[in-house]
């Protein structure tokens, strides 16, 4: 063999494994770019501090030392203000004490008064405005309020935080039942959407309306989209107040182009919640829904787009699949 051939082959051999250690260099460093850039622009999530609030009395002193002789103070949630007449009921037990007195409040202003040992036994207070007691109606443990003719001035003499008091002779013991009272004439039925068709195509307008069952007061109008309440500044609002009625409806009506964003899975879900204002006694949600479909010519675009996490894994699995034939290579040429 010549000096030049030897040369050569001295060149390769030394150049080879180089060559190796560069081809492979240069692999883990297009794949740790990739990782680095599928990290950069994956979604973090973020823990939310959420502020706690306590039931707690904020001092010793912000709430009365109890005795718990009143069971409850009996009433309903909401009263029908065309109702004649609200009863509201204490209960209690005095454990073998004497009876002193029991006092009515409605909003801290006092409405009776019942005590067995003074003459007469029951007082009324008739400085609350709107507010009659029925004297002959109302004892020890109940209280009776006689209603009006007119609806609103019902709304108002009927509503409010009412309190009865209860107060014994020696060892002159105290306690007291709280209840809230709200007027208002609840819907019969959940509201009516009209103007929807089943299907519809991406650019399209999507024109529908709401209208709530008659209640006292109006009720308000909300659309939701998916789920996501639709901004009110889109819903154009009127109420409807048939004559010689006490109550009205509420009729909302929406239009919106339709983008491929609104439709999930080619689905698109619509509703209308009424809801009185005011009113939390209500558990129950008056609400209407439905289910649009996107057209079939659009039902492509109904996909969703990948997500950022599901395209970065597929880049791992495509750079670790050159990774092991850059291996095998390398066991091939040693």
């Amino acid at each position: 063999m010549s000096t030049a051939t030897r040369q050569t082959s001295a060149v390769g051999l030394v150049g080879r494994p180089m060559l190796i250690r560069l081809v492979l260099l240069t692999l883990l460093l297009l794949l740790d770019a990739r990782l680095a850039t599928g990290i950069k622009h994956s979604p973090r999530l973020v823990k939310r501090n959420s502020s706690s609030s306590s039931s707690s009395p904020p001092g010793n002193n912000a709430t009365p030392e109890r005795n718990n002789m009143v069971r409850g103070l009996r009433a309903p949630a909401v009263v029908d203000p065309r109702s004649p007449e609200l009863l509201l009921r204490c209960e209690y037990d005095l454990g073998g004490n004497e009876l002193y007195a029991v006092n009515w409040f409605r909003n801290e202003d006092v409405l009776f008064r019942y005590s067995p040992s003074l003459v007469p036994k029951a007082t009324a207070y008739p400085g609350v405005a709107d507010v009659n007691v029925s004297l002959e109606h109302s004892n020890a443990e109940q209280l009776l309020l006689i209603g009006h003719q007119d609806v609103q001035r019902n709304m108002k003499s009927y509503e409010g935080t009412y309190v009865c008091e209860v107060s014994t002779e020696r060892p002159f013991l105290t306690d007291y039942g709280v209840a809230n009272v709200s007027a208002a004439i609840l819907p019969k039925a959940n509201p009516v959407l009209e103007g929807l068709r089943h299907n519809y195509q991406v650019g399209e307008f999507l024109e529908l309306a709401c209208t709530s069952a008659p209640s006292l007061p109006p009720a308000e109008l909300s659309f939701y989209l998916n789920g996501r309440k639709i901004d009110q500044s889109r819903v154009r609002s009127e109420r409807m107040h048939p004559s010689n009625e006490a109550t009205s409806s509420t009729r909302s009506e929406l239009s919106l182009k339709l983008e491929r964003q609104h439709f999930q899975n080619g689905i698109l879900k619509v509703a209308c919640v009424a809801r009185i204002a005011n009113l939390t006694q209500i558990s129950r949600d008056y609400r209407v829904e439905a289910v649009i479909a996107l057209g079939a010519a659009n039902q492509p675009l109904a996909q969703a787009p990948p997500s950022p996490n599901s395209a970065a894994a597929s880049r791992l699995y495509r750079y670790l699949g050159l990774l092991v034939v850059a291996f095998w290579a390398v066991g091939k040429i040693a």
